[in-house]
């Protein structure tokens, strides 16, 4: 090849071989520059990257805030879905629900509601999901035990992916409602004692006339009795006075939840008393019969022989208007001991009649509780019962079961029998001279009087107490002093006050047929002031009247 086309060809290799590596240089700075742009494109997401981790971090520690704070919140709380499915619980609402979380999260809510509950509920979860405003509802859940809780549920709408969910919370409110079913009983027993006020005002209202026309037909059956001693029409007055005490029994009954009995305790034989009930009762209601357990010796009781003869005859009553036709009553005297080995009478009644349930038997006790709805039951029967026995130190006690019957027992404690001088009737001793009788009933004051003249006293009687009061200023004399308390004027009190004030103490024995304490307590403190109240037995006057006439005129020191 000629020299000048070597070059030419040689020129023309160098000019390619300089636009290949210019070529290659441009395309090594756009490499260049992609890898740069590369690098920071990485670092930018190397960036982003730390920022997502930490605010993942950030997201977890919120969740985990968020989870301590449901968990350990002080107020019950479910997470439910729209179908009533618990979704999450915290630990409130396990110790409300009594459940564990593991049994109650993907378990329907409504097993922890009674069968009465599941419309509330679901009617409640559909207006919630609705939108609709809701009040809380009242629900009564039932825990794993049996227990019944009352709590109230109120609900809003969560929505979170497209998914609606119920939050829910719970607020026990079974201590509120046990509160407040303590007030509602106590404002039934505030009505009941009302009830009972109202009826003591009623029936002291109407007492002193009731029990003065008691003390009028007492004393003179009691004085008709004695001439017929003999005669056939003896058991005809017999009958009649048991009817007169047996009225005075009941409006002492009445009264007797708001007043202790008159007079000092004295001994008597618990045997004849109950005798005394069934002698009365065997015969009163036809086709039950009431049989008596015949007892042996005496069983002597201190107390109020009145008192403890109604207190039986108020259970065998009640065992009566227990028992079908067909049935019995019986009644049982035995002698027992206590825990101590004390001595004991033991008084049963029982009946083989309705009886009563639980409930029933723990209310028994109560004032104005009765099983008897309509058939006139009163309530009080039992409640005066359960007076009398714990006034005579006693304990009562009630077994019962429906359809099979119910047994009362009455444990009262033995005294020591009393000698032979004090079981005699005072009614036979002679009363001590001239007594002044002051009572503004002629019938009263008429009977009265017979029955002081024939045990011997010279009796000075009269209507108003100002006129006694004249003619003791006058310088009348007496022994003794008879005074009703109720009267116009001038009552029974403030005659005695101004006689004591003129002739310094005087044995003196108030009587009444009224409820309540009329008397000053300062008189009463006297030995020689007593009460009684209408009517009464000879025995109860004479023996008060022998009392205030034997007795010291200062005050009593106890």
């Amino acid at each position: 090849m000629p020299n000048s086309q070597f070059q030419k060809a040689l020129s023309e290799l160098r000019a390619r071989v300089s636009n290949v590596v210019a070529q290659d240089a441009a395309e090594t700075t756009v490499l260049t520059r992609a890898l740069h742009d590369l690098d920071v494109l990485y670092a930018e997401l190397e960036i982003q990257n730390q920022d997502l981790t930490e605010t993942q971090l950030e997201l977890e520690r919120a969740r985990e805030n968020f989870r301590g704070i449901f968990e350990h919140a002080p107020v019950a709380i479910l997470s439910v879905s729209a179908s009533g499915v618990v979704l999450e619980s915290n630990r409130a609402a396990e110790a409300v629900l009594g459940r564990t979380r593991e049994s109650l999260v993907g378990k329907p809510f409504v097993v922890c509601l009674g069968d009465a509950q599941l419309d509330i509920f679901f009617q409640h979860l559909a207006a919630t999901t609705r939108g609709a405003p809701r009040a809380p509802v009242a629900l009564v859940t039932r825990l794993p035990s049996g227990e019944m809780r009352h709590v109230e549920l109120s609900s809003s709408v969560l929505v979170g992916q497209g998914v609606k969910s119920l939050l829910c919370h719970l607020n026990d409110v079974t201590a509120k409602q046990q509160v407040e079913a303590a007030q509602q009983k106590l404002e039934r027993r505030l009505h009941e004692a009302e009830r009972l006020e109202a009826i003591g005002r009623v029936a002291a209202n109407i007492a002193h006339d009731v029990n003065n026309i008691l003390m009028s037909v007492v004393a003179l059956g009691e004085f008709v009795k004695a001439d017929c001693e003999g005669r056939p029409s003896e058991n005809d007055m017999t009958s009649l006075l048991d009817a007169a005490w047996r009225g005075a029994r009941l409006m002492r009954g009445l009264l007797g939840l708001s007043r202790p009995a008159a007079g000092p305790p004295k001994p008597m034989d618990l045997w004849v008393v109950l005798q005394r009930v069934h002698a009365m009762q065997k015969h009163k209601k036809p086709g039950v019969e009431v049989r008596l357990i015949p007892t042996t010796g005496s069983a002597w009781v201190s107390g109020h022989e009145d008192d403890l003869f109604q207190a039986f005859l108020n259970v065998t009553t009640n065992a009566l208007e227990a028992t079908d036709v067909g049935g019995e009553v019986v009644l049982e005297g035995t002698l027992a001991e206590d825990a101590n080995r004390n001595p004991l009478a033991r008084v049963r009644v029982r009946d083989n009649g309705a009886g009563m349930t639980p409930d029933q038997r723990l209310r028994a006790f109560e004032p104005l509780f009765t099983t008897k709805g309509d058939a006139g039951g009163s309530g009080l029967g039992l409640t005066l019962v359960f007076k009398t026995v714990r006034a005579h130190r006693g304990s009562i006690d009630v077994e019962s079961t429906p359809a099979a019957g119910t047994t009362v027992s009455m444990d009262l404690p033995i005294c020591p029998a009393p000698g032979a001088a004090s079981l005699a009737p005072t009614a036979r001793r002679p009363l001590p001279g001239t007594i002044i009788l002051v009572d503004d009933e002629k019938l009263v004051r008429t009977a009265t009087r017979r029955q002081l003249e024939a045990a011997g006293a010279k009796v000075l009687a009269y209507e108003s107490a100002l006129d006694a009061l004249e003619d003791i200023r006058g310088g009348l004399t007496f022994d003794a002093a008879v005074v009703d308390v109720n009267m116009p004027a001038c009552t029974g009190p403030e005659f005695v006050e101004r006689l004591f004030e003129l002739l310094g103490p005087r044995p003196v024995v108030f009587v009444t047929g009224a409820s309540g304490e009329l008397i000053p307590e300062a008189l009463l403190t006297y030995e020689c002031v007593r009460l009684v109240r209408k009517p009464w037995t000879r025995d109860q006057l004479f023996g008060t009247l022998h009392a205030v006439a034997s007795a010291r005129p200062e005050v009593n020191p106890s």
